[in-house]
C-alpha cells in the first residue's frame, strides 16, 4: 500500500470519518493467493460496506473490485462519492457556516 492511499486515509479520519479499507488491513493476515481466502476477504469486505453509510473511492484507478463496491453500494441505497467530493462537500458546508 503506498504513502498517498495512508494520507487519503488520514484526511478522511481528520475530517470525521472511519475510515475502512479491508485491502489494508485484510491483506496482513489473508491470501489472496489461495481461493477460499480471496473469497472469505470478499465476503468480510462485503459485510463492512453493508455497514457503511458512505464509500469513498480514494483512488483515481478504479479496478473491478472498486467498481464491484460501488455497485453494490448503489443497490443498497449507499452513498458512493471520492476524496474530491469529500473535500468539495466540505468546502461549501464551511462557507454555509461563515
Amino acid at each position: 500500500m503506498t504513502m498517498c492511499y495512508l494520507v487519503r486515509y488520514r484526511q478522511l479520519y481528520q475530517e470525521g470519518y472511519s475510515p475502512i479499507c479491508p485491502v489494508l488491513f485484510q491483506s496482513d493476515f489473508l491470501d489472496d493467493g489461495d481461493a477460499k481466502e480471496h473469497k472469505d476477504r470478499l465476503d468480510m469486505a462485503e459485510e463492512l460496506l453493508r455497514r457503511s453509510r458512505v464509500v469513498v473511492a480514494c483512488s483515481t484507478k478504479v479496478n473491478e473490485n472498486v467498481k464491484n463496491d460501488i455497485a453494490l453500494a448503489k443497490r443498497l441505497g449507499i452513498v458512493s462519492t471520492t476524496m474530491d467530493g469529500i473535500q468539495n462537500c466540505l468546502l461549501y458546508t464551511s462557507d454555509a457556516a461563515d
